[in-house]
């Protein structure tokens, strides 16, 4: 299974590739974006849970491996996950698209998105992010998801800042 799974990564990976070097790329609207957030979120608490393990107390919200937080994404991700979909089939293309219909889709996105998270995180990020992180637990995920894009926008509103592996459109754009 792990061999089909790395196939299955490497497949989205080429594809993605040369569907971004033959046209401009789009970007995710605010929903689809708040949706791959909602669904990356178990696999985003997993990664920071051991890059912080050494640097953030036990009690913190980053620290915890299960628990209602984490729960209560998982929840939401089944529900977000059509959405999540379609923004992703969008960015990487019509040859893609089937691939994300296939049962092994999520769980090899969420392989890939570890290391992209570890890549790109540094432990200095650690009590940051968990200040953060508890700050939106107690709203709901789409809650949560929205404040993080909504955010996210405004940050990058400049298109030259728009380099992200995750192209999140301006608000407003479709």
């Amino acid at each position: 299974m792990l061999n089909r799974t790395l196939a299955f990564g490497a497949a989205i990976a080429l594809f993605a590739a040369q569907t971004a070097a033959a046209a401009p790329q789009p970007c995710l609207t605010g929903p689809e974006a708040e949706a791959v957030m909602i669904t990356a979120v178990p696999t985003v608490m997993t990664t920071l849970r051991v890059m912080c393990s050494t640097s953030l107390p036990a009690n913190s919200l980053v620290r915890q491996g299960s628990g209602d937080f984490v729960a209560k994404y998982q929840a939401a991700a089944d529900e977000a996950w059509p959405l999540a979909k379609q923004g992703l089939g969008k960015l990487a293309g019509p040859d893609v698209q089937p691939m994300l219909e296939s049962r092994f889709a999520r769980p090899t996105l969420a392989t890939i998105l570890a290391p992209v998270v570890a890549a790109n995180f540094k432990v200095r990020d650690c009590a940051p992010a968990n200040r953060m992180i508890t700050a939106l637990a107690p709203l709901p995920p789409r809650n949560a998801a929205a404040a993080f894009v909504a955010f996210w926008q405004m940050s990058h509103a400049d298109p030259k800042d728009q380099k992200d592996i995750l192209p999140i459109c301006p608000y407003g754009q479709k």
